[in-house]
């Protein structure tokens, strides 16, 4: 009785300090502007050991479980503190949100762990550094042993209390508004978006660190004019 009471006094403390917040149920929502206003507390998750150093989201708190879970399920995006987050498990199946650093465009651009989308795991396992998602290491574990190893594998990801299936490394995304999916951004792909840009684009490949969140962020900024 005593750890319920003490649970429920931290609760009523961690909400008191909710900020009345911008919520956008869905991606038509955000793009004509139409959030519903809603208090809120906000609360990151860093994890800076080794195995899961640079992977940071957010998570969001409303009055009742009800509101959270559903901020979680059926939610586009957050305005909170007059920043824009937008929802990792709708986009790309990772259980959190993630800090939107610009709009470029019709592209949001932010960076995070990595995604589940199957298209991304080529890249996302090369360029892990020897770390891959937690999928491909549940299936390592199947393949190898079965369903006792699936459960093994399953507690070790679940102990870390990272969400769904994020890797050790930070990655850079665009979610297109127009397309409604996430873009990871790779070389290729920076290159690609670079085209109608000949001076920008012979920069960047000469830059000798093409594959950079903070390469990928100045030159979306110039090819934007968001200086």
């Amino acid at each position: 009785m005593r750890y319920i009471l003490l649970l429920f006094i931290m609760l009523c403390c961690n909400y008191t300090h909710a900020q009345e917040s911008l919520i956008f149920p869905t991606l038509n929502d955000y793009k004509q502007n139409n959030p519903r206003k809603l208090n809120l507390t906000s609360k990151s998750r860093s994890f800076s050991d080794d195995e899961w150093v640079g992977a940071t989201v957010y998570d969001f708190i409303g009055a009742s479980e009800g509101i959270t879970a559903s901020l979680h399920n059926a939610c586009f995006a957050i305005d909170h503190h007059d920043s824009l987050f937008i929802n990792l498990y709708g986009a790309m199946d990772v259980k959190g949100y993630a800090y939107v650093k610009a709009r470029f465009g019709t592209y949001l651009y932010f960076s995070s762990v990595a995604s589940n989308l199957i298209q991304h795991y080529s890249y996302v396992n090369t360029n892990s550094k020897g770390h891959t998602t937690n999928n491909e290491i549940k299936n390592n574990y199947l393949d190898a042993t079965g369903v006792i190893g699936y459960a093994i594998a399953s507690t070790i990801i679940n102990s870390k209390k990272e969400g769904r299936y994020a890797s050790s490394k930070q990655f850079s995304y665009l979610y297109g508004l127009v397309e409604g999916e996430v873009f990871l951004l790779t070389p290729e792909v920076m290159e690609a978006i670079l085209q109608s840009r000949p001076d920008l684009l012979r920069l960047y490949v000469n830059s000798g660190s093409p594959d950079n969140d903070g390469s990928y962020y100045f030159y979306l900024s110039k090819l934007f004019n968001k200086e």
